[in-house]
């Protein structure tokens, strides 16, 4: 019995320093996973479609998610079956459970508020906001399986949700810190968003791009159809490919495709044209760049005109970048263009005296001598359609 029990724990440490050996090597194989992991019966096809945020038994109420790439995940008790089934008839969902459609994907309910008395094939699951696809059929997982976490660190996404180049705090500090312990060095970790941050969290982005949730020829992923936008019917600038782009920028942004749509429809007059120009100004292009931002951003207003809408679409999403987390609504999509940061509601931005009063004073509805976030972006409001 002294000899078998021996065996077993020299067994188990063998397999568990087997298994450390292989997260490492996975980190070392990212370019070769699939062959990498083919002798195990396993691919990243397998598993990329999986929510596991059950590691650790955490409970389906859970929505925090604390995995890290390479990490082993067990498939939790009560995870794996759905909470409910489309068809059953009303049901109440609470954060955290997860309703099967008629297709067999199951998709998970993040929103705060309980859903009292809903039809159970009535939910939108195209509302990001809302639902989480976390399998792709109801026999993806079951209890007690392990995985081989292939993802992103959901904690280093969170954080960058909220925070952008120029953010200060100990989120930022956090943030760095699992930024440096992933393997993308910040050089240090001050909790200041500079240079360093960003290289290592572009790093990081493109090692793990975000998922993104897209729409179909000119519709979102909501439903929106973004043919009500000035501008966007029937222009040669606004391509699908173009949209998909628009989706994934505000996607990784925090704001609202549509939003981003409607504010370059006023800025270009409704061209969507990457070399239009302000006659009185160097102002250029979809959110119309100066000078001096366009060096900021590693570039120029003249090469900016020569690329096409989409390849410009990349130098949009990096003037954005700083606010990311902060863009919720239109008004701080466009007053970030407009003041250089973002406003809401009656926030004022522009008072009479001031210097950049003179040149917006037309936006000042009211006459009133201040220039709200509401008031600034009406005209860009009423190009987005009607009930927007």
């Amino acid at each position: 019995a002294e000899k078998s029990v021996g065996q077993l724990i020299r067994l188990q440490v063998a397999v568990d320093r087997a298994v450390i050996e292989t997260a490492g090597k996975i980190l070392e194989l990212k370019g070769g996973l699939n062959n990498f992991l083919k002798p195990f019966g396993l691919s990243t096809d397998s598993i990329g479609a999986i929510d596991l945020s059950a590691y650790g038994q955490l409970p389906k109420t859970a929505n925090a998610q604390d995995v890290t790439f390479g990490t082993r995940v067990r498939i939790a008790d009560g995870y794996a079956k759905p909470t409910y089934k489309a068809g059953q008839g009303e049901i109440t969902v609470k954060t955290g459970e997860t309703i099967e459609d008629l297709s067999g994907k199951i998709y998970k309910y993040v929103g705060a508020d309980i859903l009292v008395g809903i039809n159970s094939l009535a939910p939108n699951f195209a509302d990001g906001a809302k639902w989480k696809l976390i399998a792709d059929k109801s026999s993806a997982y079951k209890a007690g399986d392990i995985f081989i976490y292939m993802g992103g660190d959901a904690k280093i996404d969170a954080l960058a949700a909220a925070n952008g180049r120029g953010s200060r705090g100990a989120d930022v500090t956090a943030l760095q810190e699992r930024l440096t312990a992933a393997g993308y060095d910040t050089r240090g970790a001050d909790g200041v968003w500079g240079a360093n941050t960003q290289a290592a969290y572009e790093a990081y982005r493109a090692d793990h791009p975000l998922p993104v949730q897209a729409g179909e020829g000119y519709t979102s992923p909501a439903g929106y159809d973004y043919q009500q936008i000035t501008g966007v019917r029937g222009n040669p600038n606004v391509t699908p490919e173009f949209l998909r782009q628009v989706e994934g920028m505000s996607q990784r942004l925090g704001a609202q495709p549509e939003h981003l749509l409607a504010a370059m429809s006023f800025e270009t007059g409704g061209t969507f044209a990457s070399d239009v120009k302000n006659p009185r100004s160097s102002a250029t292009g979809l959110i119309q760049f100066m000078d001096a931002t366009a060096r900021g951003l590693g570039t120029s207003t003249s090469e900016l005109a020569q690329m096409t809408p989409t390849e410009q679409l990349a130098y949009v999403e990096k003037y954005f970048e700083p606010y990311r987390g902060r863009l919720g609504d239109l008004e701080s999509v466009y007053t970030s263009i407009l003041a250089g940061s973002p406003h809401s509601g009656e926030e004022a931005l522009f008072t009479q005296g001031e210097k950049a009063y003179g040149p917006n004073r037309e936006l000042d509805a009211d006459r009133n001598g201040v220039i709200t976030a509401a008031e600034a972006t009406a005209h860009v409001r009423s190009r987005m359609g009607s009930g927007n």
